[in-house]
């Protein structure tokens, strides 16, 4: 398992610098006079520039003017609004090669201590019966308003006899939001489906993130469920509340735990449950629950509704939610509905 799971599980490549080019060009010089004469007639010289600046903007962390040759600069018709474009794809390539680099330093500290469980692993696992009961998960987000990405990330797997459901909610909105977000359901994935236990896969995950330059935490909601005694445990770091929709009626699901990211030392709390068939957990980020202003509203909206479709019910919770801000989508807003069921 140990091996494995190392083989199929690295770090992330380093990015190419000349992303920032490229990403730079596209928002400057697509609509420029000079697009043809510099890209293709001048090819090289426009090339050469941007090549040879580009150590001298990365030790700096900033582009200047005196980066690159008079003859380019005096040529380009936008020059300070590409130095611009330039400044803000520089900042955001940074932040994702912290990340990466704290990614790194987590899959060496994950791999040291996996290490240690190897020995215990490799013995073997108990082959067990498939489990009597399944959820079916759905899914429904919407980035923030000027936003294409979702700084909002849901997923759902099975592991170890267990269903693990998560939504993880980056800081801000946008790329780098949502980069964090993917980048932490990731790992917390990876290290559930090697076997490690919850406490070291959270230990981890939130080193990685205490340890940025940049602020970085994200809210976490986690849910397990024992597929065969539907037996839960629900964890949330600086997640709002949510729900278990049951033919009696519907609980409210909280915690007071910070998001990850923000102390190095973590101390979850852990609040379990036994569940039902046919019971709806709903989890949801900040920008639905900041829309329907308390929980008692949601609850309120959530009895007018069918509890049997995750997608429908999903669906449902943010097309309200967004009408309740006059169609305004004032942060990312994501809603996770999973539906427990007794396999046939």
């Amino acid at each position: 398992v140990y091996d494995s799971f190392f083989t199929e599980v690295s770090p992330p490549r380093p990015e190419n610098p000349a992303v920032l080019f490229d990403r730079a060009a596209e928002q400057i010089c697509a609509g420029c006079l000079l697009q043809r004469d510099c890209w293709q007639a001048h090819y090289n010289d426009t090339y050469n520039a941007f090549n040879d600046a580009c150590p001298r903007l990365l030790r700096r962390g900033s582009a200047c003017a005196e980066d690159f040759p008079l003859h380019f600069a005096s040529r380009c018709l936008h020059f300070p609004q590409l130095l611009e474009a330039l400044n803000d794809q520089l900042h955001q390539f940074l932040l994702r090669r912290a990340h990466r680099l704290q990614l790194e330093e987590a899959y060496q500290v994950a791999r040291q201590q996996y290490a240690q469980m190897s020995e215990v692993l490799s013995s073997g696992v108990p082959v067990s019966a498939p489990p009597r009961f399944a959820c079916r998960t759905s899914i429904a987000l919407r980035p923030r308003e000027g936003e294409t990405l979702c700084g909002d990330q849901a997923a759902s797997f099975e592991a170890g006899g267990a269903a693990c459901l998560l939504l993880s909610d980056g800081m801000g909105s946008g790329e780098y939001a949502e980069s964090v977000s993917g980048a932490t359901l990731a790992l917390i994935e990876s290290f559930y489906r090697a076997g490690m236990s919850g406490e070291l896969i959270l230990g981890t995950v939130n080193k990685v993130l205490s340890i940025n330059t940049e602020d970085s935490f994200t809210a976490l909601d986690i849910g397990v469920v024992d597929l065969t005694s539907l037996r839960a445990d629900f964890i949330k770091f600086g997640a709002p509340y949510g729900f278990i929709i049951t033919e009696d009626g519907i609980r409210i699901v909280e915690g007071n735990s910070l998001p990850l990211g923000i102390l190095e030392d973590l101390k979850p709390e852990i609040h379990s449950t036994d569940l039902a068939p046919n019971n709806m957990l709903v989890f949801f980020s900040d920008g639905i629950s900041d829309a329907y202003r308390s929980s008692s509203e949601m609850i309120d909206f959530l009895r007018t509704l069918p509890a049997k479709n995750p997608q429908n019910l999903a669906d449902e919770i943010l097309s309200h939610a967004i009408a309740l801000e006059n169609g305004a989508k004032k942060d990312d807003m994501t809603v996770l509905c999973v539906r427990v069921f007794a396999r046939r």
